[in-house]
């Protein structure tokens, strides 16, 4: 019998409800109607493109077919051969910058107030009083808007993000509140404050610019400011309100949409902290992909809108630990998926066709379970993988890529021994991964491993089981 493999993330906190895991895999599915439903595939490796200063890459940025990069305390202009320019420092070294532009000039926004280039210029210094620190920063119409730390937000003079004029400042007007962050999208701008959001457009206004739309108001606020993010027509971002908080929420015009999920929810409110949640979108092979990483809590979820399934991401440490994803920011740029690191100052492009993350081998896990026999118990006589097997390795093509098997009885509260099989060697295209004798119990949960440097394409699992009394 076919058994409930393809999926998504969904472990609930009662795991007799449900025991699925997703790690560095995702589900695509059968679009033609015919054959198998779809495949759960490999998440893309790692290629390294530049190593820049050794630290954190903290904030990527494409403009006019240059890349901005800052790396450390230092800032870097890169040119499409991947060719690394340093044109200057900031005088403080972690921690997510903001960066924006307005086709001309490119703006840093750091812990210390702003810096600033043009395309061909050094960095220098924005000297404004009225120019805030630590502020969040996006561009619309020629004009740059900022947080400012408290309920308010400014505008920059018009394609001069140096000017800031001390009246050029107005506050979210729906409810007393503090200003986390913004972000401009389809010409309007979110104001997204601790617990309400406000919409404001370009009016034209003589004395400001900027009006509250009537009727743009949410009651649901921001728990991280660089949890924001805008893909497939919408704003994403991870909310809070006077009730809780650790939402993801995508929007519908003027209404939120929930797209978290009761496990997702309970993992993110059982991390120390949220409010450090960094997110950015990428859309690849008809995916869009939407990254939450929690850098306290050492942990990456990513949301598919095209299946609107969840799975983590992770990278396995020298410790034999899983941790955070590399990818600390985002930016797409010579036609790739342009990552930077989150401590050793390297960049890299996402790679579906690379299958290790910069040489380390990367883990890919999924868990499910056994159709609900009543409560009965059920004798486990043989499993099948189902996969695109003989696809090789990437560094031995005589090496065997392997699989393992770990079974719980005891519905996913703890597992037993692995058993390897093998995905065939290169060319070995008739090969199976098959198991046998895999014991008897109840809320039986199984789950398949790898680390192989090659191509993943799970299809399926089938069973051989027998419900006994």
């Amino acid at each position: 019998m076919k058994t409930s493999f393809l999926g998504g993330f969904y472990e609930s906190r009662a795991k007799p409800v449900s025991a699925q895991t997703c790690v560095n895999l995702y589900l695509e599915s059968n679009e033609s109607g015919t054959g198998e439903e779809g495949a759960l595939l490999g998440t893309p490796g790692l290629v390294r493109k530049a190593q820049l200063a050794t630290g954190e890459v903290r904030g990527l940025r494409e403009v006019q077919g240059l890349l901005f990069a800052v790396s450390g305390s230092a800032v870097y202009r890169i040119d499409q051969n991947f060719s690394a320019f340093k044109i200057g420092d900031i005088p403080n070294y972690s921690g997510p910058v903001s960066i924006t532009d307005n086709g001309t000039q490119v703006l840093f926004s750091h812990q210390d107030g702003w810096h600033f280039c043009t395309l061909t210029s050094l960095l220098k210094a924005v000297s404004d009083p009225d120019q805030p620190i630590n502020a969040i920063v996006t561009e619309q119409d020629g004009t740059v808007l900022f947080t400012d730390g408290g309920a308010r937000f400014g505008i920059t003079a018009l394609e001069d993000l140096t000017s800031v004029d001390p009246l050029d400042f107005a506050s979210a007007e729906g409810a007393p509140d503090q200003l986390i962050s913004l972000v401009c999208d389809h010409r309007e701008v979110w104001l997204l404050c601790k617990f309400v959001a406000e919409i404001w457009s370009d009016t034209g206004n003589a004395l400001f610019p900027f009006e509250r739309i009537p009727g743009g108001m949410l009651e649901t606020g921001c728990a991280a400011r660089f949890s924001v993010t805008r893909a497939d027509d919408s704003v994403w971002w991870l909310t809070q309100d006077r009730q809780g908080n650790a939402n993801v929420i995508r929007t519908n015009a003027y209404r939120p949409l929930r797209v978290s999920t009761h496990p997702i929810e309970h993992t993110f409110e059982d991390f120390p902290r949220v409010d450090d949640c960094i997110a950015f979108a990428y859309q690849q092979e008809g995916h869009t992909f939407i990254v939450f990483t929690f850098p306290t809590a050492d942990e990456t979820w990513v949301y598919d809108v095209a299946t609107q399934l969840w799975h983590r991401r992770a990278w396995l440490g020298a410790d034999g630990k899983l941790h955070r994803h590399r990818a600390n920011c985002y930016a797409f740029f010579n036609g790739q998926h342009i990552v930077g690191d989150f401590e050793n100052g390297k960049l890299y492009a996402f790679d579906l066709d690379a299958f290790s993350d910069d040489g380390d081998v990367i883990y890919r896990e999924r868990a499910w379970m056994l159709p609900d026999s009543e409560r009965h118990r059920v004798r486990l006589d043989r499993l099948e993988l189902v996969a695109e097997m003989g696809v090789g390795n990437i560094i031995d093509p005589d090496a065997i890529p392997q699989v393992w098997l770990e079974v719980s009885h005891d519905g996913g509260e703890s597992f037993g021994y692995r058993r390897f099989q093998t995905l065939g060697k290169l060319g070995k295209r008739l090969a199976r991964a098959q198991w046998r004798r895999l014991g008897v119990g109840r809320q039986t949960v199984l789950r398949v491993c790898t680390t192989a440097l090659t191509k993943i394409a799970w299809l399926g699992a089938n069973a051989d089981a027998e419900v006994l009394g």
